[in-house]
């Protein structure tokens, strides 16, 4: 028992020193995944996600070819990035700064699978003048079952470092999306992150 109550006490300490929430596991409900293959999306997709400030805006695809997505929201911010969904935006146009980020990716990132690991380097910049460049390694942490505003759902987490920034998403393979993003910049000691609310895959043409 002690050791138990040990157990928990530490998790719940490693989770204040992350700065993110505690995610309900039950292993009883958690159901084991097959490995989840690259998505079919479709342009004209919309989902409406809810923040941290507890906001709901929407998000559209707004098109697609071999390489990359673009999504737009609602405030008409678009923005472009490859396929996989747990990487770094590479463009940004019409945002409060916008910007380009080029990403050079080492491993194979689909299908996920428990232990699965990938790496990119990355460098970019912005309208303002800024730059920047460094390296993000991922991997699939675990499988696990998470609640959402739209619902529950198994999911593989997939977890990305760089030096200061963690980025972790819920990728569901039953919607083809992630219906939970989490961000930690630890220079800054902020949490950031969003859940799914609504899901329209849209239309195939």
């Amino acid at each position: 028992m002690v050791r138990l109550v040990t157990l928990v006490t530490a998790i719940a300490v490693a989770t204040s020193f992350f700065g993110l929430a505690a995610l309900p596991f039950n292993p009883a409900n958690a159901t084991s995944l097959k490995p989840m293959g690259k998505p079919t999306l479709n342009v004209g997709a919309v989902q409406t996600r809810r923040d941290h400030r507890d906001r709901d805006f929407e998000f559209k695809l707004v098109a697609m070819d071999e390489s990359t997505m673009t999504w737009r929201h609602e405030r008409g911010c678009t923005l472009t990035r490859p396929h996989e969904e747990t990487t770094q935006w590479t463009k940004g146009e019409n945002c409060r700064t916008d910007f380009e980020t080029d990403l050079e990716r080492e491993g194979q990132v689909w299908p996920l699978t428990v232990g699965n690991a990938w790496s990119y380097k990355y460098s970019g910049g912005d309208s303002r003048g800024n730059s920047w460049s460094g390296s993000m390694t991922c991997q699939v942490k675990g499988q696990e079952r998470v609640e959402v505003p739209l619902g529950a759902f198994d999911t593989f987490h997939v977890m990305c470092d760089t030096t200061n920034i963690r980025r972790e998403w819920w990728m569901s393979p039953k919607l083809g999306v992630a219906v939970r993003f989490k961000r930690w910049n630890s220079a800054r000691g902020s949490t950031r992150g969003w859940e799914l609310v609504t899901w329209d895959p849209g239309t195939a043409r």
